[in-house]
């Protein structure tokens, strides 16, 4: 029995440890945060709120965020399928992308401060920001 216990445990730690799908790139690029309201009047889209921060890191699918707090208003953003409209300011432009935050964290760093590390997942990113993002990514590999 205790044989059986160590294999499934192996198998566990093995499946949780290869969960992410991105290979990830700590840079920190300066990001606008905003909650995603419907509204038929305004495209799909109605201005809100906003919070500056930066990220952690970066992946082809999603994105770490430092920010200074977990809110905006009354509402989360890390609330249930939540989402969120992120400007992320590339060396060479802005480029926007739809995000939903996957978990959150309270955070702690000397040289920064406190805040909140929100880990969001990319759900719509235009062709053409696609496309910028896609380039910046293979940038970073090559360093």
């Amino acid at each position: 029995m205790p044989e059986l216990v160590r294999s499934i445990t192996a198998r566990l730690r093995q499946f949780v440890r290869d969960r992410r799908c991105g290979k990830r790139y700590f840079v920190r690029l300066s990001c606008q945060v905003e909650l995603v309201k419907a509204n038929v009047r305004t495209n799909g889209r109605q201005p809100t709120a906003s919070i500056e921060g930066h990220t952690r890191d970066i992946s082809s699918d999603g994105v770490a965020l430092i920010l200074p707090a977990i809110r905006i208003g009354d509402h989360y953003l890390a609330g249930e399928n939540r989402p969120l409209l992120v400007r992320l300011q590339l060396p060479t432009q802005t480029i926007e992308m739809h995000t939903v935050a996957v978990r959150y964290d309270t955070f702690a760093d000397g040289d920064q401060g406190t805040g909140y590390i929100v880990g969001a997942r990319i759900t719509k990113l235009g062709q053409e920001a696609r496309a910028q993002y896609v380039e910046y990514l293979a940038h970073l590999s090559q360093k």
